[in-house]
């Protein structure tokens, strides 16, 4: 079962792992200073964590994440400048 927030992209199996490739299907995030909401993609990074062993191989998830700018110029973000 996958995250309602995830869209799974691909799976490698290799001799001691799986890796597993998903995304986030997010469109637009919330400002947590000002809770404007955004569309507007800052960057994109990956995240790889680690997960349950499956019949015995390490899992390690692959995650392709977005980062958005805040819109709305009042607000104090710092991240705004």
């Amino acid at each position: 079962m996958l995250d309602s927030e995830l869209l799974y992209l691909s799976h490698e199996l290799t001799d001691t792992e799986i890796i597993i490739q998903v995304q986030s299907n997010q469109n637009h995030a919330t400002c947590p200073y000002c809770g404007t909401n955004s569309t507007k993609i800052h960057s994109q990074y990956e995240r790889e964590f680690h997960d349950l062993s499956i019949r015995g191989l390490q899992t390690k998830i692959c995650l392709h994440n977005k980062k958005f700018f805040c819109i709305n110029p009042a607000c104090l973000n710092i991240a705004n400048e």
